[in-house]
């Protein structure tokens, strides 16, 4: 027979959501990660709400083998709205640079890191 699951309340102590991320230079990586994503969706002329979710989730999936995240890179459900405007703001931006931003340094920029930050209730990321 095999074992009953046991739930129980609270949150796992792992450090595997966006929000739990301690430093910058991890949660850059998720930042680059996701401009990278969205970059793909450059000169679409239709962009839907499924491919952004496709390029977030990408862009976990990066960053969880990137940092080897036990359990993989989550977003919690309440912050999936800000990391879905955030997107949709880098896929704008990929059309104003025509998709020649310069992906590496607008990862590090503290404007797109605190965007991220803000859309997953972190006043900022340590350094």
């Amino acid at each position: 027979m095999a074992p009953k699951p046991v739930f129980v309340s609270g949150e796992r102590k792992a450090i595997d959501t966006l929000d739990q991320i301690h430093y910058e230079h991890a949660a850059a990586d998720f930042v680059f990660n996701l401009l990278f994503a969205t970059k793909a969706l450059y000169e679409n002329e239709s962009i839907f709400e499924s491919d952004i979710d496709e390029k977030i989730n990408e862009a976990l999936l990066l960053s969880a083998k990137h940092k080897n995240y036990k359990h993989g890179l989550l977003i919690k459900a309440a912050h999936w709205a800000g990391v879905s405007a955030v997107a949709k703001e880098m896929v704008e931006m990929h059309y104003k640079t025509e998709g020649k931003a310069e992906l590496v340094e607008l990862a590090k920029s503290s404007d797109w890191l605190a965007k991220m930050a803000k859309a997953v209730g972190r006043r900022k990321w340590d350094r």
